[in-house]
């Protein structure tokens, strides 16, 4: 997830769940899915949407050279972030 359209989402790429074939169609559908204009229409509201691990960062950083955060949960994130601000 980068400024709210999807990069990757190896979670939804499967029509049975995990462990199962792939599908390429939904891989084409969620690759470069804006979901962040998607769902300001769908409320009506403004929507900000970010990477967990981002918003991990954002709370623990010092704002000081170059850091990186790791995140470990049902799989393994990470972010950079240099002087405070966060890397592509």
């Amino acid at each position: 997830m980068r400024l709210g359209v999807i990069l990757s989402a190896p979670h939804f790429i499967t029509i049975h769940g995990p462990g199962t074939p792939i599908d390429q169609k939904l891989i084409a559908t969620w690759k470069g899915f804006d979901l962040g204009t998607a769902l300001t229409r769908s409320f009506g509201r403004p929507v900000r949407i970010i990477n967990d691990a981002d918003l991990q960062g954002l709370d623990v950083i010092t704002g000081t050279g170059v850091e990186v955060v790791i995140t470990l949960g049902t799989g393994l994130g990470f972010s950079v972030f240099e002087n405070g601000h966060l890397g592509p």
